[in-house]
């Protein structure tokens, strides 16, 4: 699945439950509150016993969908073309060099 795909479908959703796309700062609201369920889920996920480490993985993974179904919803709502945003970051990110320990300078390739 492409990111331009999910983008229509967070389009096709919204528009059939009639979920307003027109709010930039509520949209932001939902993406921190799912990216604290992705923290919620990974600590479950580190803290797991070995027989519950696969339900904990899963649930991860529906929580980091859910926060980049919320980023496409914001990209939609902004006008932001996210294929083509993310293609050039990651020109960008090509040719930069980052220190390599990551604790100097506090970078990496999602930053600046």
């Amino acid at each position: 699945m492409t990111l331009d795909e999910i983008c229509e479908n967070v389009r096709f959703l919204s528009t059939a439950q009639g979920w307003a796309q027109d709010d930039p700062s509520a949209r932001m609201l939902h993406l921190v509150s799912e990216v604290g369920e992705v923290a919620d889920a990974l600590r479950a996920l580190q803290s797991a016993e070995a027989v519950d480490v696969e339900d904990a993985r899963s649930a991860l993974g529906l929580e980091i969908f859910d926060a980049i179904w919320n980023l496409c919803a914001l990209a939609n709502t902004t006008g932001v073309d996210l294929t083509e945003a993310a293609t050039a970051k990651m020109r960008i990110n090509a040719a930069r060099t980052w220190p390599r320990n990551p604790s100097e300078a506090g970078a990496s390739p999602s930053e600046g």
